[in-house]
């Protein structure tokens, strides 16, 4: 939505709107703060329709590396939490937000799922 909200904890930090999403994730992939040498992973979804109009959701996340010669290929293990807005488009990302459970731990669990 025009008003998402993208949380990335401490590494990366919190984002609000399409510009400030679009401009900081551009910002950190030229910075080389990305990794484009990855799967990324996410798996057993569920989405739970709160009302007509909101849905919140779950992803669990694995990142691993694809580059040749990696010695550990296991980048990183999350959660990600959603929720979507329906708009005239259809159903749109309003707020993300992911906790880093592995290798480094920046859990914030769950707050209104």
């Amino acid at each position: 939505t025009e008003d998402a909200v993208c949380d990335f904890g401490e590494s990366y930090g919190k984002w609000t709107g399409k510009e400030e999403i679009h401009r900081e994730y551009s910002a950190a992939a030229a910075g080389g703060r990305t990794d484009y040498g990855i799967l990324h992973n996410v798996m057993n979804p569920w989405i739970r329709l709160v009302d007509e109009t909101t849905a919140r959701g779950r992803w669990y996340l694995i990142n691993i590396r694809s580059t040749v010669g990696e010695e550990n290929p296991l980048m990183l293990a999350g959660i990600y939490d959603e929720t979507y807005k329906k708009t005239g488009d259809g159903w749109k990302i309003h707020r993300t937000r992911i906790d880093f459970l592995w290798p480094r731990r920046e859990y914030v669990g769950s707050t209104d799922l």
